[in-house]
């Protein structure tokens, strides 16, 4: 059932478009999120490439001063992850490559089996030994 599911998921996810939205979301920039007053863009004016290094947008209504019923609409944009969708790239660029360091130490003693270990390693290796054939005599004849 994995197996199937693995392979339906396969179907689905092209991966050159994969890594074309990888490199959408490392390139993005925030300032075209912005108008030449440095007004929030509505974002249906956003072009696509910037839309989808959007990871959300929240709008928070709050009163400016006590008592008044002035408004104020602060809008919070939260973009996907850039350090990440660069990583992405450079690992599959081969740029980026990950390198485990050990620290400790690790002790190998190698040492040639005696010729007595040798020999009980060759009776264990061999077959049990077979019954001693029957001969007949001439008498059987």
């Amino acid at each position: 059932m994995r197996r199937k599911a693995a392979e339906r998921l396969a179907d689905l996810i092209d991966p050159n478009r994969a890594l074309r939205e990888a490199a959408r979301l490392a390139y993005s920039d925030v300032g075209a999120l912005f108008d030449e007053d440095g007004h929030l863009r509505p974002v249906h004016t956003l072009p696509p490439e910037v839309r989808a290094a959007i990871a959300s947008i929240e709008i928070v209504r709050k009163n400016l001063a006590s008592g008044n019923r002035t408004q104020e609409y602060v809008h919070k944009v939260k973009l996907w992850d850039k350090p990440t969708s660069l990583a992405l790239l450079f690992k599959h660029l081969g740029l980026l490559v990950e390198r485990l360091e050990h620290l400790g130490t690790l002790n190998i003693r190698w040492a040639w089996p005696t010729a007595e270990e040798l020999d009980t390693m060759e009776r264990q290796a061999l077959p049990k030994a077979l019954p001693a054939p029957v001969t007949r005599g001439d008498a059987d004849l």
